[in-house]
């Protein structure tokens, strides 16, 4: 995703069986921004619509996408979201898609900060920890976020978690770079 103004937001999809695509989408950078604040309000108010604003994202981010026919079926098991200004805000696992399935029911996936992230050169330090899964920053358990990632956390040697208010941002800017594999809940 690349937000271009705010009017409009660039989408490629790129997969060797499909090559690429690219769609204008007609959601900008402010609209976006107001959007994702709106539904993680709803998230931490614990509200009983917030599936609704998962969707109407869904909606405008990924559904023409879907319309292509890239999404729909099986075709794929993975998506990469590489994202762009309030895109990186996006806890797209959370979406809603047209069937009312969280994308994390259908996809496995994984995320980039930025197409030059892929570019950065390896460090020298080499991790010594296994993963870190840092789960509801916020203090609120989102789908038992927390449960899952403490059972995650059980499968990996050498892992480590921060949950609820203990996973504050200097807490783990300061252990990020011990893990080679850190996972958001």
């Amino acid at each position: 995703f690349v937000c271009k103004d705010d009017e409009s937001t660039l989408l490629f999809a790129f997969s060797l069986r499909d090559g690429l695509k690219a769609l204008t989408l007609s959601v900008g950078q402010s609209e976006i921004s107001t959007l994702v604040g709106d539904w993680l309000q709803k998230i931490r108010d614990k509200s009983h619509d917030e599936d609704t604003y998962a969707q109407v994202i869904y909606n405008k981010l990924l559904l023409p996408l879907e319309r292509t026919g890239i999404l729909t079926g099986s075709r794929y098991k993975r998506l990469v979201i590489v994202g762009d200004g309030p895109v990186l805000d996006i806890p797209f696992a959370a979406l809603c898609d047209s069937r009312g399935q969280r994308l994390v029911q259908t996809y496995s996936l994984s995320s980039s900060f930025s197409l030059a992230m892929l570019t950065w050169k390896v460090s020298a330090h080499s991790p010594s920890g296994s993963l870190m899964a840092i789960a509801n920053p916020s203090g609120a358990d989102l789908y038992n976020a927390q449960d899952q990632a403490k059972e995650l956390l059980t499968r990996f040697r050498g892992a480590k978690g921060l949950f609820g208010l203990l996973a504050t941002k200097p807490e783990v800017m300061r252990l990020i770079g011990n893990y080679r594999v850190i996972h958001f809940a």
